[in-house]
């Protein structure tokens, strides 16, 4: 466990505003609701985000890990690394799904494992974000390609 009080004290936010995210699902739909639950999942991509400047791909402490359960996800804040395991705490969102990759005792994974979902993740985040520069340059570019083709159009009239 870290004992950055720091670290412990955001994490202990984070838990707060997952508390009160949960306790609004009954209203569903509401301003508040919403709300609450964009509080809660800004602040947990942003600790994931700064954990994750060292590289992506890596178990390193405040990266989130996502396995998933039934019909949702499990998911864990990374509190401590070792060579061969991951210290985690449980995120209790929505359903609170707990993974059958934890040691619900020790609350430790397997690193390897945690490494293999956050490099996939990370990859598919780093794809996504390629995708969505490569159609800004083509919308960024309609207005010059809609305005040569106007001027050949009115150089063939003329």
């Amino acid at each position: 466990m870290v004992n950055d009080t720091n670290f412990k004290n955001r994490v202990k936010d984070l838990l707060a505003l997952c508390q009160r995210a949960n306790s609004l699902l009954v209203h569903y739909g509401s301003d508040s609701q919403k709300a609450a639950d964009l509080a809660f999942w800004t602040a947990l991509q942003a600790l994931d985000k700064e954990a994750a400047l060292g590289g992506p791909g890596w178990a390193r402490i405040g990266r989130v890990v996502k396995f998933g359960v039934a019909d949702g996800y499990a998911r864990y804040i990374i509190t401590g690394v070792t060579k061969h395991t991951c210290k985690v705490i449980h995120i209790p969102y929505g359903d609170a799904y707990h993974s059958p990759e934890v040691n619900r005792s020790s609350m430790e994974v397997d690193r390897v494992k945690v490494e293999r979902i956050l490099s996939w993740e990370d990859g598919m985040a780093a794809e996504v974000e390629n995708q969505r520069r490569k159609r800004q340059a083509v919308v960024n570019a309609l207005p010059e390609v809609r305005d040569n083709l106007l001027q050949a159009m009115l150089a063939d009239r003329a």
